[in-house]
């Protein structure tokens, strides 16, 4: 992910992050370089996604994870909905997800409309709460100190807010 203002790279990189661990989804680090960003995820076992069930929500974990990015730096940029996101920041957010990785394209290829428009709704809804906001702003906080954050070391940071399963 490229952006223009380092503190947007960190909400971005943060937003991912964020909602990887509340989806229990691993992830080797979560970086920023001056504007540029990157979230590692760690893949699933191969014979796990053999199993169409398991393939399916995996999926949508990563997807909503995709979205989260776009979502937290469009907050950070100042569009925030009250209920939500409106339909010019859910094409927004879908438009730079596509952008940020050619998997969001894969993946929303394997689910049902129904399926990436929940996730999309599912993500927006996440960003906007009070609590799993505060948990991206100190992550991306340190991000902006750090560079670069371990899984575990982002773990330790979100925790306090009780977002986290």
């Amino acid at each position: 992910m490229k952006s223009d203002d380092p503190w947007f790279a960190a909400c971005h990189e943060a937003g991912h992050a964020t909602i990887a661990l509340m989806l229990r989804l691993k992830f080797g680090y979560v970086a920023i370089n001056g504007t540029q960003g990157k979230l590692i995820l760690r893949p699933p076992k191969p014979e796990l996604m053999d199993r169409p069930t398991y393939a399916e929500h995996f999926n949508l974990r990563h997807l909503k994870v995709t979205y989260a990015g776009m979502a937290a730096e469009l907050k950070a940029r100042g569009a925030r909905c009250p209920n939500g996101l409106g339909d010019e920041q859910r094409e927004r957010i879908r438009l730079g997800a596509a952008e940020d990785t050619e998997a969001a394209a894969r993946i929303e290829a394997r689910l049902s409309e129904k399926a990436t428009s929940e996730a999309l709704l599912w993500a927006g809804r996440q960003i906007n709460r009070d609590d799993v906001w505060q948990a991206i702003c100190a992550l991306a906080q340190e991000l902006i100190t750090k560079e670069m954050l371990l899984y575990g070391d982002a773990r330790a940071i979100v925790q306090p807010y009780g977002i986290l399963p």
